[in-house]
């Protein structure tokens, strides 16, 4: 009999990292012969990205709220008796929650029987405790551990930084560790489709792919390094493409900078793309950067990776804490400060030939570890040990 595994992720159908994290794996442990379920919230707010309701591989289990307020930046759900009813008729083997601070995982405990599983997708960072309500948080942890302290069996972490993490914030819970694989509305062809037309004397284009959040995403690092290393650059034109959705006023807040520091003609925005529009500017471009103050796992980074595209990382990015992923010889790994990153972008260009002949070199080691059939597989065994205990 197929194991019976259910999502939970309430904020599932407006979108954004997580969501696309949450199907990305669902559909894979459904490949893998297992039955999944992801349980969310009817949207309350246009996704962020693009519209999607999952995938013809995954059930998907909607409940609708009687009535939803928006309370300190949360959502708070009142949910009808007969909404309980339908979401306990699920009978899951195992719930694996997806996301922290979130109310309406606080209620899992009272609607399912099973074995839990936490993914806090990074919001256990040091520096995500501490930026902004910091007895809030402490409060929805205690709370959280005293609701689930019979069920929680299991912390998931995305890297080995975040491994530490959690193990600073629950030092007696039993965690693994899996990564995620990319966004799968990206299309596989256009993704990982490398292209090597720069040359001397032409134009060279960096790009970036996330909502521009500044301070998380470090997008103002990312600018006065661009400025620095396109001041520095000689017969070579530098590019900057920053693909995504504007973030509590990011965009226009980059613009006025980007103008300041005389490169606004260079930096180009996008705004939102859907899935295709990232693997066309993924093709489009010729080195990849992030240089995120804080970040657990972005598929954005897990994408341009996909791509062959040489990159630029900062040390805060999860990913680049396994070391399958920090030693590829094309991945340039960086403290998030502007003169650091500078000479990284200056070295990445001016050795462009041969970073992306490496990255094309390691498409199979990249293309195996982000893998989601293979990241399941990891979960599944995770999952199949819980019941077992």
């Amino acid at each position: 009999m197929a194991m019976r595994i259910l999502h939970w992720y309430p904020d599932f159908l407006h979108g954004g990292g997580v969501a696309n994290a949450v199907l990305g794996l669902a559909a894979a442990e459904v490949r893998q012969g297992a039955h999944v379920v992801i349980a969310a919230a009817t949207a309350s707010q246009r996704a962020m990205y693009e519209p999607f309701n999952g995938s013809s591989e995954v059930e998907m289990l909607t409940w609708r709220p009687s009535r939803t307020l928006r309370i300190g930046g949360q959502y708070v759900r009142l949910m009808p008796q007969g909404e309980v009813g339908k979401l306990g008729s699920a009978r899951p083997d195992v719930v694996h929650v997806h996301g922290e601070f979130n109310l309406d995982n606080l209620r899992v405990s009272r609607l399912f029987r099973c074995p839990v599983v936490i993914s806090p997708h990074g919001a256990c960072h040091p520096v995500v405790l501490a930026k902004s309500r910091r007895a809030a948080k402490r409060i929805y942890l205690a709370t959280e551990g005293l609701l689930l302290k019979d069920r929680v069996r299991a912390f998931h972490a995305l890297s080995p930084a975040e491994a530490g993490h959690l193990a600073a914030v629950f030092p007696r819970a039993e965690q693994y560790c899996a990564p995620q694989g990319p966004n799968v509305l990206v299309p596989e062809a256009s993704s990982r489709r490398a292209t090597m037309q720069t040359a001397a004397g032409q134009k060279l284009g960096f790009l970036f792919v996330g909502r521009l959040d500044v301070f998380t995403k470090g997008l103002d690092i990312l600018l006065e390094a661009f400025e620095r290393a396109a001041s520095r650059s000689r017969g070579v034109r530098m590019h900057l493409v920053l693909a995504g959705p504007d973030w509590k006023g990011g965009r226009p807040w980059l613009e006025h900078r980007a103008t300041e520091l005389g490169v606004r003609d260079r930096v180009e925005f996008t705004g939102p793309l859907t899935g295709a529009q990232v693997g066309g500017v993924l093709a489009a471009a010729d080195i990849y950067v992030q240089l995120s103050r804080h970040e657990g796992f972005p598929l954005s980074v897990a994408e341009a990776l996909l791509a062959s595209k040489p990159a630029v990382l900062s040390t805060a990015i999860g990913t680049v804490s396994y070391p399958e992923i920090a030693s590829l010889p094309h991945i340039k790994v960086v403290p998030p400060r502007k003169e650091e990153a500078a000479r990284a972008m200056m070295v990445a260009a001016e050795d462009l030939l041969e970073v992306t002949r490496a990255a094309q070199c390691c498409e199979k080691v990249v293309t195996d570890f982000f893998s989601w059939d293979r990241i399941a597989r990891l979960h599944l065994h995770q999952y199949m040990q819980l019941l077992h205990a």
